[in-house]
């Protein structure tokens, strides 16, 4: 009989016991409706506060409005700092969690509050759900700065894959700093959650044609990098004609290439399917070491040389390749002579770089 002892003495408590026993209210949600309703019009901030606070954890979504109006359209400006902390706490308890955001949602519209919005998008955001996705992505594209700013943090740190394309068209459509949160958002989904493999690889597509900065594009070559396969094989590939990040997605090319090649897949094959030009390469000679202790490696080249300015070792490691360490203990070289196209060039590569021949005359 505790609970009904409680709500029997709220209606003669007075002073300190009063928001006391409402605690208590809240802390065991109990239903007591009326006494928290009438405890919210009190003279006293402390028992409106704490009537608040206990209408958060026991109000239902039939009378949710109440909650709502209170951030709204508080009666007491000192209550505006607990109310949204209490639609907080009801909302993200509430079992049909799409009605009680149709509601914030509304809200959101009804008010001409900046600040108002932006308690009742955080708890949106809280929230998650289809209608919160909805409300917020619609918040980020509005004109003012605040709204933009609570909006793409939200957007950028959503738990669920059905964020992604409210990203990537936020990124297509605002810019500074929220496109910039937008597109990094939408690259988190790609790397961090448990989707198919040709979703990932669309969403990777669609990131790099949307990217404006090679740090953005870096990010994109790491979540290829992260899942290897024939298709992240192909767009590392064809992230080789960005200038910015030409060596890098050489390097996550080669690293999927040889575990795809540990796997038995036709490396070579894929590379002639995936988007670079054809050329004709000769290798003339090359040599692997350090001052004058050099050892030739010109056929272990000529015969991973294809028809791509790109060369794939069997093995990351040049010793492995080459069969060997000429120098122990020692930082070699790779020098290459070779020709493309009738063209004579000459690269030197640092020891276990990717290597990518560079155009005679580029």
């Amino acid at each position: 009989n505790v609970d009904t002892q409680i709500v029997a003495l709220l209606s003669g408590a007075e002073g300190k016991m009063y928001p006391l026993l409402i605690e208590l209210v809240g802390n065991r949600r109990i239903n007591a409706m009326p006494a928290l309703l009438e405890a919210l019009d009190h003279a006293d901030q402390s028992v409106r506060g704490a009537a608040l606070t206990a209408f958060g954890e026991t109000v239902a979504l039939d009378r949710l409005s109440v909650l709502v109006s209170q951030v709204v359209d508080p009666t007491h400006p000192a209550d505006v700092p607990v109310a949204p902390q209490a639609l907080n706490a009801a909302s993200i308890r509430m079992p049909d969690r799409e009605a009680c955001a149709t509601q914030l949602a509304a809200a959101t519209e009804r008010t001409s509050s900046v600040p108002t919005k932006s308690s009742l998008l955080q708890i949106l955001g809280a929230m998650g759900g289809t209608k919160a996705l909805s409300t917020i992505g619609t918040a980020a594209k509005s004109a003012d700065p605040q709204l933009q700013d609570i909006s793409s943090r939200l957007l950028g740190k959503w738990m669920t894959e059905d964020a992604a394309p409210v990203l990537l068209d936020l990124a297509k459509t605002v810019s500074g700093k929220y496109r910039v949160r937008a597109i990094r958002g939408y690259i988190r989904i790609a790397r961090q959650f448990d989707i198919p493999a040709e979703q990932r690889v669309e969403m990777c597509r669609y990131a790099l044609e949307a990217s404006r900065q090679s740090e953005e594009q870096k990010l994109v070559l790491e979540v290829l990098k992260r899942y290897p396969n024939t298709e992240t094989f192909k767009l590392a590939v064809r992230a080789m004609q960005f200038p910015e990040v030409k060596e890098e997605a050489a390097q996550v090319t080669r690293i999927i290439a040889q575990k795809l090649g540990g796997k038995g897949v036709d490396v070579s094959e894929l590379l002639a399917k995936g988007g670079l030009d054809k050329i004709k390469l000769e290798i003339v000679k090359a040599e692997y070491g350090v001052g004058a202790t050099q050892q030739d490696v010109t056929t272990v080249l000529r015969k991973q040389a294809r028809d791509l300015p790109l060369i794939i070792l069997t093995s990351a490691s040049y010793n492995a390749s080459f069969g060997g360490d000429p120098v122990p203990g020692i930082v070699k070289q790779l020098r290459i002579r070779y020709r493309i196209n009738g063209k004579t060039a000459e690269v030197s590569l640092p020891e276990n770089a990717t290597i990518l021949l560079p155009l005679p005359g580029a």
